[in-house]
């Protein structure tokens, strides 16, 4: 099957572009022949001529009508109708806001789809396509781009801002002030942050929390990330499997987004981090948003629009005044944008200097106030360790003087303790030599003799036998005595009779 795959731009790897460049090379893995056309190329132009899918800019390129036009955006998909008046056409709508995604009107566009429920809602609300002419096939992620990541911590540590609406100069402070209250390190990864990925799943897979939405928001959960829904100014819920299947029904997007992007309202949809439900919202979205599904329906409703288109009679005139209506229809718009393009791209960029510059000031202020308040306790506890440190010194010094002075003390106390004790010992040695010469001169002398003749004669033993026993009895007690001072018993000043006598 020969499949024209149109786009409004396929530079910038964004939402459509990178829907084109899936279906398209998934096509190509199918057998089928798959052509992309846009009046923009870029990096994912390149993407697909570097995988043999042929790119054009010109309808003219083209010599070979294709089976089948699968539209995205109006202006490209009129743009092919009006080359090949013959083919038969889906056409797609991709979001609720882009003037770009509004419903094209023509007898070629044999159905259109949405790729969720309020895409819908706008093909019939706005754009009045009968429901029975509308499929939804609910966006998808290719698991081989896309492989699991090992399980999450139990508490987040890292965080992506992924999406090319993120841009850390300005919008994206509630979300750092909230990560740093939280422990969390955040980074920020899209194209106004001029850092689009080449290999998303490889960059989601090193985070374990990612504020993402849409198609983005989808590949962050496939991977295995916690999700909490997010855009500039912004916010929606983490997702979970309790609201899960509600929110895959709106794609992720932006009906999902009901908050605005508030720290605290973000602190507490952080708090419902749980790394095992995380796991489960994973497994539930590797099983129903895969890429195969998807584009079984999309083949199946090709093959299904081929049937139909035959017994449909298309009238050159009627595709026409189509052609006619479309263009005066977006006339305005068109003839403005070429003047305008400028000065609205000069206001956004304005818009964003002022609020990068408000950010910045406010930053700038309380960096200063921070830096004056650390300044000074730095100062105040420089101011305290001197002091201290002052103290300290003045305390060592007394101590020091004290200790020298009470050495000085001790050691005149001992030398002066040694002395007396060495005279003691010299008086002591005199007395008793002295009291040990006149012992000897006492026992030597007649009166000693005589004394001791008489005290052994019976008579004496009769009289003052009792005395001498008791006066015995006293000298061995002082013999005991003077074994434990050190002093012989032997000696005569410890004899208890020279002392009677």
């Amino acid at each position: 099957m020969r499949v024209l795959l149109t786009n409004n731009a396929l530079d910038y790897r964004a939402g459509t572009e990178l829907y084109v460049r899936d279906v398209a090379l998934e096509l190509m893995r199918r057998g089928h022949r798959p052509v992309a056309y846009s009046t923009k190329l870029g990096a994912v132009a390149e993407e697909l001529r570097a995988a043999t899918i042929p790119v054009i800019d010109r309808l003219s390129s083209l010599a070979e009508a294709p089976d089948i036009i699968h539209g995205h955006h109006h202006y490209e998909t009129l743009s092919a109708l009006l080359r090949f008046p013959t083919t038969p056409a889906i056409y797609y709508c991709h979001g609720w806001l882009p003037w770009q995604e509004a419903a094209l009107k023509h007898p070629n566009v044999i159905r259109y789809v949405a790729v969720d429920d309020l895409c819908r809602e706008r093909l019939t609300a706005e754009c009045g396509i009968p429901a029975e002419r509308i499929e939804v096939i609910l966006n998808f992620f290719d698991h081989r781009l896309f492989p699991a990541r090992s399980p999450l911590p139990p508490k987040p540590k890292r965080a992506l801002a992924f999406g090319n609406d993120f841009n850390a100069n300005w919008g994206i402070s509630p979300l750092r002030e909230a990560c740093n209250r939280m422990g969390i390190e955040l980074d920020v990864c899209g194209l106004h942050q001029g850092n689009s990925a080449v290999e998303p799943g490889r960059l989601i897979a090193r985070y374990d929390l990612v504020f993402a939405k849409a198609r983005a928001a989808i590949e962050a959960l496939a991977v295995g990330a916690a999700v909490v829904l997010c855009a500039h100014g912004r916010l929606g819920p983490m997702v979970t499997t309790r609201n899960f299947a509600s929110l895959r029904r709106l794609n992720f997007g932006i009906r999902t987004l009901t908050q605005p992007l508030d720290r605290a309202l973000l602190e507490m949809e952080l708090d419902k981090y749980n790394c095992e439900d995380a796991a489960g919202v994973s497994q539930w979205t590797r099983t129903e948003c895969e890429l195969q599904p998807a584009l079984d329906r999309i083949v199946n409703l090709y093959q299904r629009v081929l049937e139909e288109a035959p017994q449909k009679s298309i009238d050159p005139h009627e595709a026409g005044r189509a052609a006619v209506e479309y263009l005066e229809s977006w006339a305005a718009r068109y003839k403005g944008q070429a003047h305008g393009n400028e000065m609205d791209g000069l206001r956004e960029h304005v818009r964003h200097l002022e609020e990068s510059l408000e950010q910045c000031t406010a930053r700038l202020e309380d960096v200063s106030r921070i830096s004056e308040e650390r300044a000074q306790a730095l100062h105040d506890t420089a101011l305290q360790r001197d002091a201290e440190r002052s103290s300290a010194a003045e305390t060592v010094a007394r101590f020091t003087y004290e200790l020298q002075g009470l050495r000085s003390s001790a050691a005149e106390t001992v030398a002066r303790l040694t002395y007396e004790l060495q005279d003691l010992r010299s008086s002591a040695a005199e007395t008793v030599a002295r009291l040990a010469y006149e012992l000897q001169a006492l026992r030597s002398s007649a009166s000693w003799q005589w004394s001791q003749r008489v005290l052994q004669s019976s008579l004496v033993q009769t009289l003052f036998g009792p005395l001498i026993r008791s006066v015995a009895e006293n000298r061995n007690h002082l013999q005991g005595s003077s074994n434990s001072t050190g002093l012989d018993p032997e000696h005569p000043a410890l004899d208890p009779a020279a002392k009677e006598t």
